[in-house]
């Protein structure tokens, strides 16, 4: 009894700090605009939400080991797909891959970006530029090739948010071929395969769709609150 008012103490703590931290958060980046304070700020507040609801669920955080083996197997068979020959498939280099590579550099290169704003190509959300120029470098360096390749994995990536999405509602041999349609398809392969940042949309639509029916499936605070911030990060990305 004594441990469960414990915790339960512990959890309004959790809870009501954060939120009192994301407030404080937001009135500083209003009042003096964006720092590393701000950001650290909201992120720990973030942190403490989620860690209000965490303990009660954690026991019934696991994944099959089938459904592990079929999204590693299906992993293997996007990758070379997105990734394979990247700079030189599509042959043609569109414009906008010019632009958008030249500020994915400037992005990383800023010296104190404002990573909530917009930026100044056509007002779109500054993040995602920050993001993919991110990861670019770590792959290599801010050039034509690791642009695409960035943005070829995480359109790779999609395949674990669909597939986990997809077996909420069908057995494994439904979910599996409603995954492969979709990663098989020629449009998202062929945006996936160019330096762009359009296809981080449909794998965060995938990751906050699956923790909210997953949320509303168990009565839970926690998947909620992670499916509620991944849906809220996609107008950080590219606006729905």
């Amino acid at each position: 009894m004594m441990r469960a008012t414990l915790l339960n103490r512990r959890k309004l703590l959790y809870f009501f700090g954060g939120v009192l931290l994301n407030v404080f958060a937001l009135y500083a980046y209003n009042a003096g605009g964006y720092s590393a304070e701000v950001f650290v700020f909201w992120a720990i507040s973030l942190g403490a939400i989620g860690a209000a609801w965490f303990r009660a669920e954690r026991d019934g955080m696991t994944i099959e080991r089938e459904d592990l083996v079929i999204l590693l197997l299906l992993l293997c068979c996007a990758i070379p797909l997105y990734l394979w020959r990247v700079y030189d498939v599509p042959v043609q280099v569109n414009t906008d891959e010019i632009h958008i590579g030249d500020y994915f550099e400037k992005a990383v290169t800023m010296p104190s970006p404002d990573l909530f704003g917009l930026s100044d190509y056509f007002d779109f959300p500054f993040f995602v530029f920050y993001f993919f120029g991110l990861i670019a470098k770590a792959l290599g360096g801010v050039d034509f090739y690791h642009a695409r390749m960035a943005h070829a994995l995480s359109g790779a990536l999609i395949t674990i948010p669909a597939y986990m999405l997809f077996r909420l509602f069908w057995e494994r041999k439904y979910a599996v071929g409603a995954t492969a349609v979709l990663m098989s398809n020629h449009a998202l392969i062929a945006i996936s395969r160019m330096v762009s940042r359009n296809n981080v949309l449909a794998f965060n639509v995938c990751f906050a769709l699956f923790f909210l029916l997953l949320g509303i499936k168990r009565k839970s605070p926690f998947y909620t609150f992670i499916g509620g911030v991944a849906a809220g990060l996609s107008f950080y990305q590219y606006p729905p």
